[in-house]
């Protein structure tokens, strides 16, 4: 039957009433047990509602969904799904990890996700491959069985071809210096101490390491000399002499070593996927962030191994679905005793019986360190404006502007600018005269004003260092050097050689003429030098001379107001090259009435240079104080501390023209 209006109006009030206070009270339950789970001592997200997972779970409380369905809440299962942290996981890094209490962490049954391969962790031998091979024996307890002990098997014998082809799997090793620290030792040098580490992960893998990568925190781009110089250790720079990579990052997040390590994890997968040659991947990190992206690199039929600093190893073998553990050495006892002053990995030969059994051998390192490689991912903000370290020479990225020492005088005459067609053309026919040998013998007189050219005694030894600028000059011109002159104001009533430090007296042990130049006036050591340059432009003077013609006359001097004697030897058909003491050298031209001014290194820096290099200028690949060679490269550079060779220069110091220039006396100015 109908119901009259008035009692449909009050059980409709009634109803929306009761609806209104069953949702009122499902609320004040939700808000009473939110408010107990978060308030455990951890702070959540607020989105409006006590818990987001909540609403996607049950819908939303204002429209009364719950109360209509008539679900329990349930505290455990509203617990589990509220549970958001504010700070977001990293992309692409390793997992956030969080450190339970016991009671709160999950039970999970080993190999229930995945084969974790043996139980009982193989005992380390001189080598893994050792380890393997005993593993898988027959003989005596092995520790491998079943299929695991078949695909280790067949790994071995595709590595043992690989060995026996003389090509065997590179390495190379990801260290996360975070977790795998090395302490400093005062026994070895730092470069010492890491190269034995290096040996014995080479020795240990049975496989050549050729790189090494790690993440240093820094904000500089570049190392100052500095942090080379002040005897502290920092493994990173150590890292880069020996042709490591070595990251720059900045600032210091929490795991951003992880997830560049794992980046260059990846980018190497990519590069076999591409180019094909393989490569085990070492990696020595305790983190296990690494675990996914190591299974995952196994799975692509690379060869992983995982050396931690707790004596627990990982190895992976490429293709397979598990991994053999192995009992090493704890790190820090490793790092212990390799860094001993008697070396653990030297060869068997030196190792004494009583010293105990022989544990380990050394492998091979040899590491490689593309240009490039090295990733500067440091992030400032805008308004930062830090300085820039100067450039380093221990790094290789020092180069000096300008001239360098091992330039010759055809670079520097080809690189000039702006000279007319006719002083370009006598640059070309002097090249091509020294090149067919014309024009005279291919030999050079040296002129030496060592009144404003001096030498300090720095570096080798005096004749060592005389002979290096004799060495200097000809591979500067590009021919030997036959006579030497040198003018030097000397008092009558001195002897050459009285005192110890004395050139002159090294300069005539080496072959050189000395002119002594007396009494001291401005132009007189230059005035003794024009007349042995002029005398070879006189016609009966030149005849008369005992030795042929130089093709070229160096001049060291600061500087020759009267160049007339130049001149008159450039219309001789001789080419005189001057050298000067500020960085400005000129250059006349045989059978020309000019001269073309060039560029060159000034004598100080020059012989500070000449002081310093440890080999021949011009011999290729040495390492030039104008462009020194990363500390990594410079044990291949060529060294040699005797490289002037004095005994060899075979300087004439004969008399050229005995009868028709009259013996000198004191005063007479020569």
């Amino acid at each position: 039957q109908a119901q009259p209006p008035w009692w449909t109006a009050g059980m409709a009030r009634v109803r929306r009433l009761v609806r209104l206070t069953f949702s009122a009270a499902s609320g004040f339950a939700l808000f009473g047990l939110f408010g107990e789970h978060h308030g455990a001592g951890r702070r959540f997200e607020s989105s409006g509602h006590p818990c987001a997972a909540c609403q996607d779970a049950f819908a939303c409380p204002d429209g009364g969904l719950l109360a209509r369905r008539g679900i329990e809440l349930s505290r455990e299962k509203l617990c589990r799904t509220s549970m958001r942290a504010i700070i977001p996981r990293p992309v692409g890094g390793p997992a956030v990890k969080r450190k339970l209490p016991k009671i709160l962490k999950m039970h999970q049954v080993d190999g229930a996700s995945r084969d974790q391969g043996p139980l009982r962790p193989l005992l380390l031998k001189s080598n893994i491959t050792a380890t393997l091979e005993a593993g898988v024996s027959l003989e005596g307890r092995g520790g491998l069985r079943g299929r695991q002990r078949e695909a280790v098997i067949a790994h071995l014998e595709e590595m043992n071809a690989l060995r026996a082809q003389g090509d065997p799997m590179p390495a190379t090793v990801y260290w996360d210096f975070e977790n795998m620290q090395m302490r400093p030792n005062h026994r070895l040098k730092h470069r010492e101490h890491l190269m034995r580490i290096l040996r014995w992960l080479a020795g240990v893998l049975d496989a050549p390491v050729t790189g090494t990568e790690a993440v240093e925190f820094t904000r500089y781009a570049r190392t100052p000399d500095s942090a080379y110089n002040n005897g502290e250790c920092n493994w990173y720079s150590t890292m880069r002499q020996l042709n490591g990579i070595v990251h720059r990052v900045w600032p210091k997040m929490t795991d951003r070593a992880d997830i560049v390590l794992l980046e260059r994890m990846q980018g190497a997968l990519e590069e076999m996927k591409l180019m094909g040659p393989k490569r085990m991947l070492v990696l020595l990190s305790t983190d296990k962030g690494f675990t996914p992206m190591l299974e995952a690199a196994q799975s692509e039929g690379v060869t992983v191994v995982r050396l931690t600093g707790e004596g627990l190893a990982s190895y992976y073998p490429g293709g397979e679905d598990f991994s053999v553990p192995i009992s090493i050495p704890k790190w820090w006892y490793m790092d212990f005793m390799v860094g001993r002053k008697l070396d653990v990995l030297r060869p068997m030969e030196e190792w004494n019986p009583l010293q105990g059994p022989y544990p380990w051998q050394a492998g091979e390192v040899s590491l490689e360190a593309p240009e490039g490689e090295e990733q500067d991912l440091r992030r400032f903000h805008d308004f930062l404006a830090l300085p820039e370290p100067p450039v380093s020479k221990f790094s290789g990225v020092f180069r000096r502007e300008g001239v360098w020492m091992n330039d010759t005088l055809a670079m520097r005459l080809q690189q000039l600018d702006g000279i007319s067609a006719e002083e370009r053309e006598a640059i070309e026919e002097h090249a091509a005269a020294l090149d067919k040998g014309e024009g005279g013998e291919t030999a050079a007189h040296v002129y030496w004003n060592f009144e404003t050219m001096r030498l300090l005694p720095v570096g080798p030894s005096q004749r060592e260092l005389l002979a290096r600028i004799v060495r200097w000059i000809e591979g500067f011109l590009g021919m030997p050097v036959r006579r030497t002159e040198v003018s030097r104001f000397v008092e009558p009533w001195e002897r050459i050689g009285s005192y110890s430090h004395d050139w002159l007296e090294k300069m005539q042990g080496l072959g050189m003429v000395i002119h002594r130049v007396w009494p001291p006036k401005a132009e007189a050591p230059n005035m003794a030098l024009a007349r042995g340059i002029g005398s070879w432009s006189r016609g009966k003077i030149a005849e008369a001379m005992q030795s042929p013609a130089p093709r070229v006359i160096c001049v060291l001097a600061e500087d020759i107001p009267f160049d007339d004697a130049l001149r008159d030897a450039q219309r001789a058909g001789i080419t005189v090259v001057l050298i000067g003491k500020d960085g400005v050298g000129h250059f006349y031209p045989a059978g020309r009435d000019f001269r073309t001014a060039f560029e060159i290194q000034p004598w100080e820096t020059l012989t500070d240079n000449l002081a310093e290099v440890p080999a021949n200028p011009f011999t290729p690949g040495v390492s030039l104080p104008d462009a020194p060679l990363p500390v990594a490269y410079r044990e291949e550079a060529p060294i040699d501390p005797r490289w002037g060779d004095p005994e060899g220069l075979a300087l004439d110091d004969s008399e050229l023209l005995p009868a028709l220039i009259p013996a000198g006396r004191p005063g007479a100015g020569m």
